[in-house]
């Protein structure tokens, strides 16, 4: 079975739960304990560098396939960057209130 029809269809489904499961860890660290939150939190900055260097590899591999969804994968670094969600955890109490300690 031929899956290239479907490439780009799985491929910015797989964007768009990646990016909320990134943030959707950030959100709910703050409901969790001192020491669940912080794991969350540094488990959403290590999925956030996974997915960057994935992206880079489908780069190297499959050019054609990001550059037809060029917006998408700028979005997807905009908000899913490593340096995104470190500045996310370093503003987190603006962004979604205090952790619990």
């Amino acid at each position: 079975m031929n899956l290239l029809p479907y490439s780009k269809t799985i491929y910015l489904t797989t964007l768009f739960l990646v990016t909320a499961f990134i943030w959707w860890q950030l959100y709910s660290a703050q409901f969790l304990f001192y020491d669940e939150n912080y794991r969350v939190l540094i488990s959403a900055f290590f999925w956030s560098v996974l997915a960057t260097i994935i992206l880079v590899i489908l780069w190297f591999n499959t050019r054609a396939l990001i550059k037809q969804n060029a917006l998408a994968a700028v979005l997807f670094l905009l908000l899913n960057s490593p340096v995104t969600v470190l500045l996310a955890l370093f503003y987190y109490n603006d962004l979604f209130g205090p952790l619990k300690y």
